[in-house]
């Protein structure tokens, strides 16, 4: 067999480096590899592809630089800027992975052995890592002493068809699914993510809400998750749940209500944390703000519109509108300042959500 063979036989393993201001464009260039059965690499000496997704400019490109250096052959580096040119770019790294003459005589970059530097850099090509982010950590005795946290502006903005809410929505499942890969929980990642998938391919939010729902459930009652997230400063099982209510709110047209962490309140919540928890304590830290991704306009009258405004109780053509009567009843206008439901009400679907089987 020989080495094109080979490689179609392979499940290829690519590098997805997430830029700052494209943050839909990385999740659905993670959805085409779970088409094609590819798996997103761990690491540049674990990848056959570099895929770079957005425009990038320096410091960017040079962390992307760095990382293609570490890639050893047979290897392939496409830069993505829409998601229409996705399929064709994969096909093509695919292909050149197998081309012989493209490949020799290239030898990967030594990996510096940062096991017992003084100080570590995290970012910004890393995965299950917020884009654009760079974490720079001086340790003693295994904990953080010092840190500095720098976050890459975006170079440019990415148009995607996808509507506002269930943009928010796929951003606040994504988060979710990279803390709990990180934690230890895998399995519970796969799920959101195939969530995110069916909304990136055209399903209404509202229709795998249950899913979220689901997945919110078991971990609100898991035991070791809460074990395995005990010792991260911060409450990080908390900022999970608050992560997942996002959802459930994206999916529902509400505005969510997590903040992300300023980088200087961040650097100094890191002193004092070992150095082995600094990447979960930065899932947990709501540092991805969720983008506001320009919508394509030619593609808005596709009928989730509908849909959407179904879920959320308003008319076809989006949220009720905000003019009440000039004179309302007064019964109507109490009704209007009843304060919005408590957030217990989360969780208590959550509770009934668990005891629902799995279509999954």
């Amino acid at each position: 067999m020989g080495l094109m063979d080979d490689l179609a036989a392979a499940r290829v393993h690519v590098l997805v480096v997430g830029v700052p201001g494209f943050p839909l464009l990385r999740l659905r260039a993670l959805a085409a590899l779970r088409r094609r059965g590819w798996v997103e690499a761990s690491s540049p000496a674990d990848a056959d592809v570099l895929l770079v997704c957005g425009t990038v400019e320096d410091p960017m490109r040079h962390a992307a630089d760095a990382a293609w250096a570490l890639v050893p052959a047979p290897r392939a580096r496409r830069t993505a800027l829409d998601a229409v040119a996705l399929e064709g770019l994969l096909d093509s790294a695919q292909r050149v992975l197998g081309d012989r003459a493209l490949q020799a005589g290239h030898v990967p970059a030594a990996v510096p052995d940062a096991t017992s530097a003084a100080t570590l850099r995290l970012g910004p090509v890393l995965t299950d890592w917020p884009a654009g982010l760079i974490v720079d950590c001086d340790r003693r005795a295994g904990v953080v002493a010092a840190a500095a946290v720098t976050r890459i502006a975006p170079r440019g903005r990415e148009e995607d068809p996808l509507p506002a809410d269930e943009s928010a929505f796929v951003q606040a499942c994504d988060r979710a699914a990279r803390l709990l890969r990180l934690a230890g929980w895998p399995a519970e990642a796969r799920r959101l993510g195939r969530c995110i998938d069916r909304v990136l391919a055209g399903e209404p939010a509202p229709s795998v809400l249950p899913q979220v729902r689901r997945s919110a459930a078991r971990v609100a009652r898991s035991a070791l998750l809460r074990a395995n997230l005990a010792a991260v400063p911060g409450e990080a099982l908390h900022r999970l749940l608050v992560i997942l209510s996002d959802a459930e709110r994206g999916a529902l047209g509400e505005p969510g209500v997590d903040e992300p962490i300023d980088p200087a309140a961040l650097a100094d919540a890191l002193i004092g944390a070992p150095c082995d928890q600094v990447r979960l304590l930065i899932a947990a830290a709501g540092t991805d703000p969720v983008v506001a991704v320009p919508v394509v306009q030619e593609v808005l009258d596709d009928g989730l519109g509908d849909l959407s405004a179904d879920a959320a109780g308003g008319d076809a053509d989006g949220p009720a509108p905000q003019d009440a009567p000039a004179d309302p009843p007064a019964a109507d206008a109490e009704r209007v300042q009843e304060p919005p439901p408590a957030a217990e009400s989360l969780e208590e679907r959550w509770r009934r959500a668990a005891t629902e089987p799995d279509d999954d």
